[in-house]
């Protein structure tokens, strides 16, 4: 609809303006997501692919358990359920080539046309549904194979873990392995908080480029001021790959985008980070650059894909799985899971201990409250939980069929459950249960916004100091029962928030506060090391004998087998522990410092230890110079931790230099700062000076602004009595730097003297003076002032 490469969606339809604008111009408002390739044209190009695939039809019929007497006899399948699964993946693939071949041809022809210029094929579209034609592998790979760029168009399309976790993500890991430049690009107006969100995510997933519409910069502009210098071209350092699993996934056209895979990936961002690998990838050789694999669903994958994964893991490298099914191929051959799994079996099933560790070690508030949309809520959430989404100006999540609220209790006490949760009239009389421990204490029996009060006896606790709130829904899919939904999902209840109460405590009419804390999970490390981690080869495989409501004890394993993969296998490396806690802030390692993201609305203090044997033998990281470092991060903040210098930046003002001469600093707001005095006016044959101290030593270029007469000024830079010189220009795009570049100069450790000289026969304002050690800089220039709207 808007260019990316796909499908129609039903996206321009939806919105008003442009609903009318495309009945202008087509005569008709037909553009939904569905299976575009109805027409006789698209039908035989499937029959002639089908045949030069197979050779024949008897082998087609042989490999589809099928009776076509000839070419064209080939039809469609109705569903993998009805036509099986090979039939059903041909066509899938095959319509998701006709797109990226569709793609290519453009992309080619733009290449040869524009040899030299700026080339883009834009990525998009709000998940995976195979019906959009958005293959979001084979989109990067041909990028890639021309020379074109890739632009997603999900920067700040959802909180960053979850992007992360889903398109924008698996766009970013594909376009670095193919080797296609990245560029993110809002889908939209965007606000300061989810700027910061992409600035870090652009980094962390190593674009190259940063798209915005103008209005949002305008809008964030101080965003861009205080973080816009994290944005550099660098490839983050990455050793643990999630699988995505393509098969299974396209075996579920309905499904969207995988959502155990969603939900384990966004959560375990908060500990470490990865890149996301598909089939292709991995058939292409991606695997060769990790040391993990994590599988988090899908259980039909291709027996080359397969193939791949055990050749790599019996080459040295670590996979990791739970119980989630038996994995097997197309053609139903579970011998790859015997062969890498067969133990599984006889694993005694894991439990993993849970318990409450609250903000600041504070006592468990007699009432409190779980947001289940807001980032405080999440960590509490199990089991079938949607992403985060606004009904109204309320943000909350549907439920699927069993979600859980894992909340900490005093066993001791009563308590009341109180849900505030809302059902729709056209899903129809639907079985909504409300369970505490596995035992039923009530239905949601209404519609619209209802809020529902619970009695808890203290005897299902258990004596536990935490308890599962289970809601089971019967589940409805929107699309059947809302008139243009296009929404697939299975769907239960929309739940806005969950409050326990003790029986006994005063209700009052204030809210209760928010649950502020977090779940900590327990598993045998023991049990891991002797049972569950078994050699294979030079590698490992580590299965988990949990099923998915136990996905928390599944994330302790993933960390565990990244940060101390060791004490499997002393021959196996460690990851670099820059994130190895548990506290909503997400960190990314990168050759020379760890970058750093806070989006809560409280400062967050770090201590990251580094010692150097960590560092041992690596190439891809510098050594850090310190073994530990300390950092605070303010709300919604980006910082980091440099290995090497951090780079300096040192702002000398003319006006508050040491030795004017006897001038007098004046005033005018066209020079740094804008207000009170801002410069000296330097007559022919004076000059100023100033002192100041270096205490990283190392080259710095400076720069300097100057005018005369109205416009920049060239000017005599001197530092320890020597003239700069520049030897060559630093290199810049886009608008000009307001500076002039004076050169380099090396400079040691202590106290150093700056002169400002007109040219002879000249006077010249003398503004700022700045130096720095970023090579990177090409120069400085001023934030564009605001009018006062008044």
């Amino acid at each position: 609809d808007y260019g990316e490469a796909g499908l129609l969606m039903g996206a321009r339809t939806s919105v008003p303006g442009q609903r009318e604008e495309w009945q202008t111009r087509f005569g008709n408002l037909h553009n939904h997501l569905g299976w575009w390739c109805g027409d006789p044209l698209a039908r035989a190009a499937f029959r002639h692919a089908m045949m030069r695939k197979y050779g024949d039809v008897e082998a087609l019929n042989a490999a589809w358990k099928t009776r076509f007497r000839s070419e064209n006899d080939i039809v469609y399948p109705v569903s993998p359920a009805e036509n099986g699964r090979r039939w059903w993946l041909d066509f899938v693939h095959w319509y998701l080539g006709s797109v990226g071949n569709a793609a290519e041809m453009v992309a080619r022809t733009a290449r040869q046309a524009f040899p030299n210029t700026l080339l883009m094929l834009p990525a998009g579209f709000a998940d995976e549904n195979p019906r959009g034609g958005n293959d979001n592998s084979l989109i990067p790979k041909i990028a890639g194979r021309i020379g074109v760029d890739v632009r997603s168009t999900h920067g700040g399309f959802k909180p960053f873990a979850e992007n992360q976790a889903s398109m924008l993500g698996r766009l970013a890991s594909a376009s670095r392995f193919y080797g296609a430049p990245f560029w993110t690009e809002p889908p939209g107006k965007i606000d300061a908080d989810t700027q910061v969100a992409r600035i870090f995510a652009a980094v962390s997933l190593g674009s190259k480029g940063y798209f915005d519409w103008s209005a949002n910069v305008l809008e964030t502009r101080d965003v861009y001021y205080r973080f816009g210098k994290f944005l550099r071209v660098e490839q983050p350092v990455v050793d643990v790959a999630m699988f995505f699993p393509t098969t299974s996934h396209l075996l579920r056209p309905d499904a969207g985008y995988p959502q155990t895979l969603l939900k384990g990936c966004a959560e375990i961002r908060d500990i470490l980070n990865y890149d996301i690998l598909d089939e292709r990838m991995i058939q292409d050789g991606a695997l060769e650059r990790y040391r993990v694999l994590v599988m988090w669903e899908g259980v039909v994958a291709e027996a080359a894909t397969l193939d791949t994964i055990r050749e790599w893991v019996r080459g040295g490298g670590v996979i990791v799985a739970y119980d989630f099914g038996k994995i097997e191929t197309v053609e139903g051959d579970q011998s790859w899971f015997r062969d890498l799994f067969g133990y599984a079996g006889g694993l005694a099933a894991a439990s993993a201990n849970r318990r409450f560790v609250p903000e600041r070690r504070e006592a468990l508030p007699s009432r409190y409250r779980v947001s289940v949309g807001n980032s405080e809520g999440a960590p509490f959430l199990m089991g079938d939980w949607h992403m985060p989404e606004a009904l109204g100006q309320v943000t909350g999540r549907w439920t699927g069929a069993n979600a859980e609220v894992i909340v900490p209790v005093d066993p001791k006490r009563s308590y009341v459950l109180v849900l505030r949760a809302s059902a729709r009239a056209e899903a129809g009389r639907k079985v909504r249960e409300v369970l505490v421990n596995g035992r039923k204490v009530g239905d949601m029996d209404g519609t619209e916004d209802v809020t529902y009060r619970f009695a808890v006896p203290s005897s299902l606790l258990g004596g536990r100091e935490t308890a599962t709130v289970t809601i089971r829904c019967e589940t409805w899919v929107p699309a059947d029962v809302l008139p243009g939904s296009m929404d697939r999902r299975s769907l239960g209840v929309w739940v806005r928030y969950l409050q326990m109460e003790e029986a006994d405590a005063a209700q009052g009419l204030a809210d209760p506060p928010a649950l502020r804390g977090r779940l900590e999970t327990l598993v045998d490390t023991r049990r891991l090391q002797s049972d569950w981690a078994r050699p294979y080869g030079r590698g490992w495989t580590v299965y988990y004998p949990a099923r998915r409501a136990q996905l928390q004890g599944y994330y302790e394993v993933v960390r565990y087998v990244t940060y101390q993969l060791s004490a499997i296998d002393p021959l196996k490396r460690d990851a670099i522990p820059i994130d190895n806690q548990w506290d909503g802030v997400y960190a990314t390692l990168f050759t020379d410092k760890a970058l750093f993201y806070n989006p809560l609305e409280t400062s967050v203090a770090r201590k990251v230890d580094l010692p150097s044997a960590l560092f041992e033998g690596r190439r891809d990281v510098l050594t850090p110079k310190a073994a530990s470092y300390s950092l605070t991060l303010e709300p919604n903040s980006i910082g980091a931790i440099y290995f090497g210098d951090a780079p300096v930046e040192m702002l000398l003002q003319a006006e508050k230099f040491l030795d004017l001469g006897g001038l007098r600093p004046q005033t005018d707001s066209a020079f740094s700062p804008g207000q009170g005095t801002t410069h000296v006016l330097v007559p022919v044959g004076r000059q100023i000076s100033t002192r100041f101290e270096v205490e990283t030593p190392g080259t710095y270029r400076v720069f300097y602004r100057a005018t005369r007469r109205g416009a920049p000024a060239v000017v005599e830079v001197a530092v320890d009595g020597t003239a700069l010189r520049p030897s060559q220009e630093p290199q810049h795009r886009g608008a000009v730097p307001a500076t002039r570049y004076a050169g380099v100069v090396s400079l040691a450790s202590g106290v150093h003297t700056l002169t400002l000289k007109p040219l002879t026969g000249q006077d010249a304002r003398m503004d700022f003076v700045v130096l720095t050690n970023d090579s990177a800089i090409a120069g400085y220039t001023f934030a564009p002032r605001v009018r006062s709207s008044r």
